[in-house]
């Protein structure tokens, strides 16, 4: 699991008066998410893993084209292309 994060904060006035706010904790993921890719004809398939938090989204593109958020499996055209 990600480490939780507190953060205390210490406010003073002029007057001398003293507050402690902590905020609520906040989890840290130290850890990128990881795309892996499978090709089967001409049909790329995404796999996209995160450990801790999750994977919000993974998007690619074929030869440098629009960014495309991957809802499944996609073609490419027939030749040679490269897919980020």
């Amino acid at each position: 699991a990600g480490a939780g994060l507190t953060v205390a904060v210490v406010v003073r006035d002029n007057a001398g008066n003293e507050r402690t706010v902590f905020s609520p904790a906040v989890n840290i993921d130290p850890f990128n998410p990881v795309t892996t890719a499978s090709v089967s004809g001409a049909t790329v398939t995404l796999n996209a893993t995160d450990g801790i938090s999750g994977v919000k989204s993974t998007t690619y593109q074929i030869d440098g084209g629009p960014e495309q958020t991957y809802t499944g499996p996609f073609a490419v055209p027939a030749g040679q292309h490269t897919v980020t």
